[in-house]
């Protein structure tokens, strides 16, 4: 009686053709996620977070923020249109991207209410109060930080006003600091996006904006030496509003911190982008 092959390796046993056995796919950054299933196959991000739900994971994506399968990066620097404050001009570098899939940072420092939503955070800040969230950023020239905010409600009081805001520099005893807002004021409950320095009490620009609630927006503050801007976009990254002014202040803590005074408000991400 004649055996089959004894070898039993790449053979179907009782016939000719070999089997075909598929290597195991590759893994460049070693995270676990093959590349093929990989949204940054270059570089390590097992949790695959992914906050615009566009082919680049935050780790890799030249803007997480906004979603772009095809980002224009005019400049070559990494950073595509929508994030870069300088888009014809290289050099800029995504700093810091906090999407909040994993909850609050515990190396942030913050105020008490704050509440994990999904992939969100959320503060609620009482009529005159705050509730904050301070970044682990120090130096605060050629630097714009933004966040995505969505207010979900407005205290009831009408002798202070409400707002979300960015603020740097800040006193970080007395929570003032130089502010791009998204501001309800009152009494009279006009709606705006607004620039203020709280050291000398005074509005730096302030530009009408009939925001809504429980509408995300983001909010883009720009400092440059004395020269300042405030941006607020809609959720897929367009200019709705701008407002530029110019600062002085340098006396306070050189820090950034994510504000709420008076609403109550979800934040569903921030970012740090660094310029030359």
């Amino acid at each position: 009686m004649t055996c089959g092959s004894s070898s039993g390796v790449g053979v179907d046993a009782g016939a000719d053709t070999p089997v075909v056995i598929d290597p195991p796919e590759g893994d460049r950054d070693h995270d676990g996620v093959v590349d093929s299933k990989d949204n940054c196959p270059d570089i390590a991000n097992p949790d695959q977070a992914n906050e615009d739900g566009d082919k680049f994971g935050d780790a890799c994506d030249p803007c997480p923020a906004f979603a772009h399968d095809a980002p224009s990066d005019p400049d070559g620097d990494g950073v595509s249109d929508e994030c870069d404050p300088n888009p014809n001009t290289p050099g800029d570098t995504i700093e810091l991207f906090e999407g909040f899939h994993q909850g609050l940072p515990t190396t942030w420092m913050r105020s008490t209410n704050w509440t994990v939503v999904g992939d969100s955070v959320r503060g609620v800040a009482a009529d005159s109060t705050n509730e904050y969230l301070i970044l682990p950023t120090t130096n605060l020239d050629k630097l714009t930080v933004s966040a995505s905010f969505t207010v979900e409600a407005v205290g009831p009081g009408t002798t202070d006003s409400h707002d979300v805001d960015i603020a740097t520099p800040v006193n970080l005893t007395s929570l003032a600091g130089v502010n791009c807002e998204l501001l309800q004021g009152e009494p009279s409950g006009v709606r705006s996006i607004k620039l203020r320095d709280d050291f000398t009490k005074l509005d730096l620009a302030n530009t009408a904006l009939n925001w809504n609630l429980n509408t995300a927006y983001a909010l883009s503050y720009t400092r440059r030496g004395s020269s300042l801007s405030c941006i607020e976009r809609d959720a897929g990254g367009g200019s709705l509003a701008t407002s530029p002014g110019t600062s002085t202040s340098t006396t306070a803590s050189p820090r950034a911190i994510i504000r709420l005074y008076g609403v109550t408000s979800r934040v569903h991400w921030v970012m740090v982008v660094r310029s030359p």
